[in-house]
């Protein structure tokens, strides 16, 4: 539990820096989240190996991770076209579609 913790954690910060650069232009954010889409595919990846025989915990941490993903790349293309969005709102997304999937795999 501490180890997803802390990988939620980086993911959570690190993709605020990235997504939040009011100096990066609207093409170096989407390469950004490009990359950060190419890197969850590889953690997710990574993450179906290493979890194989606890699958519970695979799902939890493997569906949060896909979830931020899917936000900082949605957030990142929101910013592209010019559209105004705050980290706050990035993380009301997460809850959402994390509640949003706990009750439809419930």
């Amino acid at each position: 539990q501490l180890i997803a913790n802390d990988i939620r954690r980086t993911i959570r910060i690190s993709c605020s820096k990235l997504f939040a650069d009011a100096g990066a232009s609207n093409e170096e954010r989407l390469q950004r989240a490009k990359a950060v889409r190419a890197v969850g595919k590889e953690f997710s990846s990574v993450g179906h190996a290493s979890f194989a025989g606890m699958s519970h915990l695979q799902n939890i941490v493997s569906a949060e991770m896909k979830t931020r993903i899917e936000v900082a790349v949605e957030t990142t293309m929101m910013k592209a076209q010019g559209h105004e969005h705050d980290v706050r709102d990035s993380e009301s997304e997460i809850k959402r579609k994390t509640r949003e999937a706990n009750r439809q795999t419930a």
